[in-house]
């Protein structure tokens, strides 16, 4: 009678785990439809923002296609240009503008690729953490600004991508495939995959410790063998130097002293206290919301530590989930925290943890209730500036068909009238996307010419590009400083130019002699 009692009970839990397996799995389902869904129509009403002249003429996006020119001419990164990001991101463009073509459309796709990627992994994670209405309902209302329509570089869509399929791998107990994730983070962007995977590995020591060093290594081996991969395709392709310098965010580092970053010390104050600040402020900006959940994500991270505390034999991974997004938001905030719109960066790692506390119980998923409506109330610009775009845009065929306002039309003829196809060196500081979209350019010569990226090599043929050009554009800088006052080299480089035309966006200079003398400064002097 026993064994038949026993068996019925083992009858009886086996079916409640398939049945709860499979209401996981409905879920999930359900989930990734809605996501998937949400992004395709977010990427539709966004279009004249993913398109813009300015996003691939003279912004980050379109530096993404200059650097795939560099490495055309077989330039290497760290070597003979300044490079802050993974050589991963790199053999992705080979592969697919290779396919696509090296154009802002094939740069859209990508990112509409990795926007879906994000959202299926944003589904797991909350599928895993059983985040329940006001989870999801979070998620939706932050999906604008979670998945981005276009990133600014190919490095941080993966980065998003990887990072929110390892809490996915997390929050379903897998730490070691979480780890591996990471590991392969690291060479697409080397920062907050550094700071998550070191988590990772504490949390696995610890607990493979009872099984001995061989436990500890079987838990490690899948991410050992990523980075054996990893590092042997990098290393071939590109040289073990290059790959040895990118895995360490030293130039991004010095861009960022050089700039005066920062949360709580540098122009990133912009976000959270800007001039003239009234409390409104907070109510119509992604500022109030933001600063709430991150001091409620901490207020979380805390009881979770003193309940692990107080039974640390009891492995929940949904907690352990939220500690280590609050060290990530910590790190992020003190340390890896930029300019203006950099709260985007790792906003999913907040979103993501805040829905999985709203699990937690009926106060905690009334309080990520909250901070949902305040977030759409914190998207009142955001959509009106998609709405703007639409009404005031429209692709131009003689802008490489980007999304372009009369105002910007009418500047860029004066420009074109001005230098045809002459050849004129472009100089800005976020990218010269210009000289691959646009025909009749002198080609780029750095990725970025912004403080502290730059190398020595880059940096004099780029001033030797402009000393000998019969014309330069130069696109004024609207966020920092102008662009000569960052670059006191150019001027002398610019010596015997005439400004002939000076307009909101541009100037230009035409070369009357050449210059007296040339002082090749290092970009970091």
């Amino acid at each position: 009678m026993t064994e038949e009692v026993a068996d019925q009970e083992r009858l009886r839990l086996t079916q409640s785990t398939q049945a709860a397996g499979w209401q996981s799995g409905f879920e999930a389902r359900m989930l990734i439809m809605l996501f998937l869904t949400e992004v395709l129509v977010l990427a539709l009403a966004q279009l004249p923002l993913s398109l813009s002249w300015g996003t691939f003429a003279f912004m980050d996006q379109g530096a993404n296609l200059a650097v795939q020119t560099l490495l055309d001419r077989g330039l290497v990164p760290t070597i003979d240009f300044g490079y802050i990001y993974g050589l991963l991101p790199l053999l992705f463009g080979r592969l697919w503008f290779s396919l696509l073509g090296l154009t802002p459309v094939a740069y859209a796709a990508a990112m509409l690729v990795a926007d879906l990627l994000i959202a299926w992994g944003l589904a797991r994670c909350l599928a895993a953490m059983r985040a329940g209405p006001a989870g999801i309902a979070l998620v939706v209302v932050a999906m604008p600004w979670v998945a981005l329509a276009s990133y600014i570089n190919l490095a941080h869509a993966i980065e998003a991508t990887l990072i929110c399929h390892a809490l996915a791998e997390h929050a379903l107990g897998r730490r070691s495939r979480a780890l591996a994730l990471l590991t392969a983070c690291l060479f697409v962007k080397p920062t907050m995959a550094y700071v998550y995977g070191l988590l990772l590995v504490l949390l696995i020591v610890r607990d493979a410790r009872p099984y001995g060093v061989r436990g500890i290594l079987r838990e490690l081996a899948p991410s050992a063998a990523t980075t054996f991969i990893l590092m042997t395709l990098c290393g071939c392709w590109f040289g073990v130097k290059p790959l040895m310098n990118s895995l360490l965010p030293l130039a991004g580092a010095a861009n960022y002293r050089y700039m005066n970053y920062g949360f709580f010390h540098g122009v990133g104050r912009r976000f959270w206290l800007p001039a003239d600040v009234s409390p409104t402020y907070y109510l119509v900006s992604p500022a109030g919301h933001y600063l709430v959940g991150t001091v409620v994500l901490f207020g979380a991270a805390i009881a979770a530590l003193l309940q692990q505390m107080r039974s640390p034999s009891n492995i929940a991974y949904r907690d352990e989930v939220i500690v280590c997004c609050a060290i990530m938001q910590l790190t992020f905030l003190t340390v890896f925290y930029a300019d203006f719109a950099s709260w985007t960066y790792y906003y999913y790692v907040l979103i993501i943890s805040l829905a999985g506390l709203a699990a937690s119980g009926v106060r905690s998923a009334a309080l990520v209730l909250l901070i949902a409506v305040a977030v759409l109330f914190g998207e009142k610009y955001q959509f009106s500036g998609i709405k703007s775009h639409w009404e005031t845009t429209r692709p131009t065929a003689d802008m490489a068909g980007l999304w372009t306002s009369e105002d910007d039309r009418q500047e860029w003829r004066q420009v074109m009238e001005i230098v045809k196809d002459r050849h004129a060196s472009v100089l800005s500081t976020q990218g010269e996307g210009l000289t691959t979209i646009m025909p009749g350019f002198a080609p780029a010569e750095n990725m970025f010419i912004a403080p502290g990226i730059p190398l020595a090599p880059d940096l004099k043929r780029k001033l030797d590009q402009v000393a000998s050009a019969e014309f330069v554009l130069l696109r004024n800088n609207t966020t920092n400083r102008p662009f000569l006052d960052l670059w006191p080299q150019f001027r002398e480089a610019l010596d015997g130019c005439e400004l002939i035309l000076s307009t909101t966006q541009y100037q230009i200079y035409r070369r009357a002699r050449p210059p007296q003398a040339i002082e090749h400064l290092d970009a970091r002097d």
